[in-house]
């Protein structure tokens, strides 16, 4: 499975200008399987970000960012993908900024990480045969959480933007994260036994050097949004004296 702990669509130039297409068509190449919504993913307004939800082939997550009239979910709460025989639960869950960002104050409010996820995992337990939470929480709120709520067998973080060659274990749930920005891939093997204990893991951080050749198909998604929007040069002004 291939999954983003968010804030992954806008911030750098090309993806501004583009309001995440360039991002959501590479990450379609991958293939994705889900993402959570983070606070970058939220910059340019909620309709944006719907529309990019709209052409993803991969799920867009978020159980505790809500309408505040409704409380229902303003996206999925969670995705449930079958791969290799077996059911897997993917829950996302935000962290607060997403609400406070300009222009969702109004659409938008923020439910408690502990107690949406507490919910959600009760709701999939006997759905599916392992749970993932994508968490924008970081590294000891993701840690508080695996000891709060029984059942998620593992949390995939990101916010806090550590390079955890290992996962941590916290009870029966693992934890990983793998940095930021694209320079790294996170690779996490696990097997969980039907006890719902993690027997058998590994994983690694893998800084993607330029010994990992492009993708042709990603590359030329880039070359084509990098020529509809080409930066502007910077401007250098001389200086005299001090």
């Amino acid at each position: 499975m291939v999954l983003d702990a968010g804030s992954s669509l806008l911030g750098e130039y090309v993806a501004l200008k583009s309001e995440g297409r360039v991002l959501v068509e590479a990450m379609n190449l991958a293939p994705y399987d889900a993402m959570t919504v983070g606070r970058l993913d939220v910059m340019l307004g909620l309709d944006v970000l719907r529309a990019r939800a709209a052409e993803a082939s991969f799920a867009i997550l978020s159980a505790n960012i809500v309408d505040p009239q409704t409380r229902e979910p303003l996206f999925s709460p969670y995705t449930i993908i079958d791969r290799g025989g077996a059911k897997i639960g993917v829950i996302g869950i935000s962290d607060e900024d997403v609400a406070k960002m300009p222009g969702m104050e109004a659409v938008s409010a923020y439910l408690d990480a502990t107690e949406t996820t507490r919910r959600y995992v009760s709701e999939l337990r006997d759905r599916v045969d392992v749970i993932i939470v994508l968490s924008r929480l970081g590294v000891n709120e993701n840690k508080a959480l695996a000891a709060a709520v029984p059942g998620i067998n593992v949390i995939i973080g990101g916010k806090t933007r550590r390079i955890l060659h290992a996962p941590i274990r916290e009870g029966n749930t693992l934890i990983s994260e793998a940095s930021s920005d694209g320079e790294r891939g996170g690779k996490l093997q696990v097997f969980i036994g039907s006890d719902g204990a993690p027997h058998d893991y590994s994983g690694d951080s893998i800084n993607l050097t330029d010994a990992y050749a492009d993708d042709p198909d990603t590359l030329a998604v880039l070359d084509h949004y990098r020529a509809l929007y080409p930066e502007p040069s910077a401007t250098l002004t001389p200086t005299r004296g001090k």
